[in-house]
């Protein structure tokens, strides 16, 4: 965007602009000099970075700043502004104005006066019918770069955001590590970013197959994981199913998938059943009874009920906002149950994406899909490379 003497003043008028900065005096020199003197703050909100980004900078500024009207078309634009602003402004404004003789002085006090005031004023409000800054124009977008005088490596970067020992250690027998680290912080973390992509591809994943079982502790949304399932597996992919819900020791309620399933038209049973009233064309989906990880008994009568059944895909659901170690229980009992695939839900609640990828890569268990909310019919993604890359990285890094 050119500077305000190279541009007609009446272009701008009545127009907001919103832009990030990384201070209040970065803001006021770019509205003195891209929008001139008579420009008014609406808005500034600090904006915190998303993924990886909060560790590489600090904390920006969005400002949201209108462009007034000018009245009175007789007198230049300029000069008319100005006359308008010494008549509306208090004689001590006016004399501080005077005595410093500085602009920018000026423009600067005027922005940081405002800020208190703005941030309360628009905190709950979302300003709209604004222009972003052109990303073209040199003096809003200049980006310091990022560097590693401050001990910002690779390595403590990943070790901060969450990453875990056992992922750090296997992109460190990378080839690539060493050359990774002599990269700049932006370029070393899209080569990670990369690597990850990699390592993912590369681990075999699990086949489904016509029969799958959802397994999981109470509150793990197990159920909700399995509806999911379902209506993609009957909506999209447009399959006849068929839901079988078991029990042991332990009450499985059937309130809510039953409801569902009468509203697909889905064949709903409850155990114990005989096997030749279970059609062997149609997908069979079983839904067990929530038990904790620590209850061994619960968990064998189980495994026993599936292998009589023949259940051969069997989808541990795990709640990821779990801290990593009972992830890790969960994992260790998905050896003993045979478990081939896993479901991570409650993923609208997590903070800490980074934790996951020790056990995406795992070569064992597969990731099926990843849910994000509440709602059963929506909130559901099977591409977990796609969504975990997106959410670990900024986009700035993510190439």
């Amino acid at each position: 965007m050119p500077k305000t003497d190279e541009i007609d003043p009446k272009t701008l008028e009545g127009r907001k602009f919103r832009f990030l900065v990384g201070s209040a005096e970065e803001a006021a020199r770019i509205i003195r000099e891209r929008l001139g003197k008579t420009a008014r703050v609406l808005s500034v909100k600090q904006v915190q970075g998303k993924g990886l980004s909060r560790f590489l900078s600090s904390p920006q500024l969005e400002v949201i700043v209108e462009v007034p009207k000018t009245e009175g078309n007789n007198a230049t634009p300029e000069k008319s502004s100005q006359q308008k602003q010494t008549a509306q402004q208090p004689r001590k404004d006016v004399a501080r104005e005077e005595n410093s003789g500085k602009e920018k002085t000026s423009a600067q006090t005027n922005f940081q006066e405002h800020i208190g005031n703005t941030t309360e004023e628009f905190s709950g409000k979302q300003e709209t019918g604004y222009d972003d800054m052109p990303k073209s124009d040199p003096l809003v977008y200049s980006r310091r770069p990022y560097t590693k005088s401050s001990g910002n490596t690779i390595d403590s970067i990943l070790v901060k955001s969450g990453f875990s020992k056992e992922v750090l250690s296997k992109l460190k027998l990378s080839p690539n590590f060493p050359v990774l680290e002599q990269e700049s912080l932006v370029a070393g973390l899209a080569e990670v970013s990369h690597w990850l992509q990699s390592s993912f591809k590369s681990v075999p994943q699990n086949p489904v197959t016509g029969k799958i079982v959802f397994l999981g502790a109470s509150g793990t949304g197990k159920t909700t994981a399995l509806c999911k399932y379902l209506a993609n597996q009957v909506f999209i992919r447009q399959k006849r199913a068929q839901v079988l819900k078991i029990d042991n020791e332990t009450p499985n309620s059937d309130d809510a998938l039953r409801v569902f399933c009468d509203f697909l038209s889905v064949p709903f049973y409850r155990d114990p059943i005989e096997s030749d009233r279970i059609s062997a064309e149609d997908l069979l989906i079983v839904d067990s009874p929530g038990a904790p990880y620590n209850d061994e008994k619960e968990w064998l009568a189980v495994r026993e009920r599936l292998d009589d059944l023949g259940i051969d895909t069997r989808v541990l659901v795990i709640n990821a906002s779990y801290d990593t170690d009972l992830i890790k229980d969960g994992y260790q009992l998905g050896k003993q149950m045979g478990i081939t695939h896993v479901v991570f839900t409650h993923l609208d609640e997590l903070r800490n994406y980074s934790k996951l990828w020790e056990f995406i890569l795992n070569g064992h268990i597969s990731p099926l899909f990843l849910t994000y909310g509440q709602n059963i019919t929506s909130e559901y993604t099977e591409s977990v490379l796609d969504f975990l890359i997106n959410k670990t990285f900024p986009s700035i890094i993510n190439t």
